[in-house]
């Protein structure tokens, strides 16, 4: 869980490697996003498939959320059988206002959130650029979701843990992966060099001081 823009493909392409399953549809790379998405897109597109028949879209958010529209097709997805595995993961940014629904859905007790943070700053440049949004409006959307999120992680019976974008850039990184996994129930892989590879820090732009 996490803002657009605030590391959640980096993390999620690390815990990829660590031997989290996050499913084989997964949305490919693009210009702003050359390393891959990681975003399973069945699980993408009834998260957008919510928005919008509530009246909106992660950048134009509705004020509440019912799915009861898209119910069985939700249980569908998560009775397939590749979704039955030890470890999965799901990641998009748009979890931060639909994460409520899946809830519903899923045995709390199952529920494991990694939500990673941006200082808002950052996350507002990285979206006008993206998206040609004012510097306002990305930042409100930037609060809105921290909001949400922020709520989602105290749900009764869900347990989480806080990291920070800029932990993968610094030398203590291997250790804030390994407490994730640890976090999971997964193991860190001995073979480090494939994780080291995938850090890239001349796509980090936008460095604030927060």
């Amino acid at each position: 869980m996490g803002m657009h823009r605030s590391g959640t493909s980096l993390l999620t392409g690390l815990l990829k490697r660590c031997g989290l399953y996050v499913g084989t549809n997964l949305l490919m790379h693009a210009k702003d996003n050359p390393k891959g998405h990681y975003e399973e897109k069945r699980f993408l597109n009834l998260n957008n498939a919510l928005l919008i028949q509530n009246g909106g879209s992660w950048h134009k958010p509705p004020a509440s959320i019912s799915y009861q529209k898209l119910r069985t097709p939700m249980i569908e997805f998560l009775m397939r059988k590749e979704w039955q595995k030890e470890f999965v993961g799901w990641k998009d940014p748009r979890i931060c206002l639909t994460f409520p629904l899946w809830h519903e859905l899923i045995y709390p007790e199952k529920i494991k959130i990694i939500y990673i943070i941006r200082p808002l700053e950052e996350v507002a440049e990285s979206l006008v650029k993206r998206n040609g949004f004012t510097y306002r409006k990305a930042l409100e959307l930037g609060r809105y979701h921290r909001r949400h999120a922020y709520a989602n992680l105290h749900r009764k019976g869900v347990s989480h843990f806080v990291t920070y974008f800029k932990s993968y850039f610094s030398p203590r990184w291997k250790l804030e992966l390994e407490a994730i996994c640890k976090f999971i129930g997964l193991d860190l892989p001995k073979n480090l060099k494939p994780l080291e590879r995938f850090i890239t820090p001349e796509l980090r732009h936008f460095k604030g001081v927060s």
